[in-house]
C-alpha cells in the first residue's frame, strides 16, 4: 500500500473471511513494479498472483490458474475484449495464447484484447526487479518479459478501469448490488 495505507489497513484489517491479510508498505512511490519488488520478501511460493489495485475484471481465477499450469507458462496475464482500447492500449496473441506485443494507446478507436491487470507471475521474475526505485510493471517489465512467454487469459466478464475521474464516478453504479463483494 501507498497513499493513505493506514486507513487501508484499519478498514481490512488482517483477515477477509478465509484470507489471511498482509500488507506491503511504499514509504515513497515506486511504481507498479518497484511495489512488487517491495513485497516479494512476503511471498512463498513459486508463482504469485498480482491483480491491480484501480481495476476490477470479473474472471475464473479456477479456470486463469489450471492454463497456466496446462500451458506449462511461465508468466500469464488475463485479458478483456474492448471495443474501444484508445485508453488501453493493445495486447496481440499468437494462434497458441502466447503475447506476442503490446501496442500504445493511440488516437483511433480500435477494438481489441486489452491488459485486465490480473497476472501470474514467477517469483524469480518478481526478485529480478530493481530494488529500491519506481518501476512500471506495464511499461519497464512486461515487454521484456514477452521473450519469457506469456500467455494470454481471455475473460468475457464484466470489467472497469476507475483510473480516470469519469470512470471513477460509475464505479458505485458498477459494483451496486453485487453480493459476491461482501465478506
Amino acid at each position: 500500500t501507498g497513499h493513505l495505507s493506514d486507513q487501508v489497513a484499519r478498514c481490512f484489517g488482517f483477515s477477509y473471511g478465509p484470507l489471511k491479510l498482509q500488507y506491503s508498505v511504499e514509504e515513497s512511490p515506486r511504481g507498479t513494479g518497484g511495489a512488487l519488488r517491495l513485497a516479494n520478501s512476503q511471498v512463498d511460493t513459486d508463482s504469485v498472483l498480482v491483480l491491480n489495485g484501480d481495476s476490477f475484471c470479473e474472471v475464473d481465477l479456477a479456470g486463469f490458474w489450471r492454463a497456466h499450469v496446462e500451458r506449462r507458462a511461465k508468466a500469464s496475464m488475463v485479458l478483456h475484449y474492448q471495443e474501444d482500447t484508445r485508453r488501453f492500449g493493445r495486447v496481440t496473441m499468437m494462434p497458441d495464447s502466447r503475447l506476442e506485443n503490446f501496442l500504445e494507446k493511440g488516437d483511433l478507436v480500435r477494438p481489441g484484447w486489452i491488459n485486465a491487470g490480473i497476472y501470474l507471475l514467477p517469483k524469480a521474475w518478481i526478485e529480478a526487479i530493481p530494488e529500491g526505485r519506481e518501476v512500471s510493471l506495464e511499461r519497464d517489465l512486461l515487454p521484456g518479459w514477452l521473450a519469457g512467454g506469456i500467455y494470454g487469459y481471455p475473460s468475457s466478464g464484466r470489467f472497469i478501469d476507475i483510473g480516470t475521474p469519469e470512470s471513477f464516478a460509475q464505479a458505485g453504479e458498477f459494483f451496486a448490488g453485487d453480493r459476491r463483494l461482501a465478506p
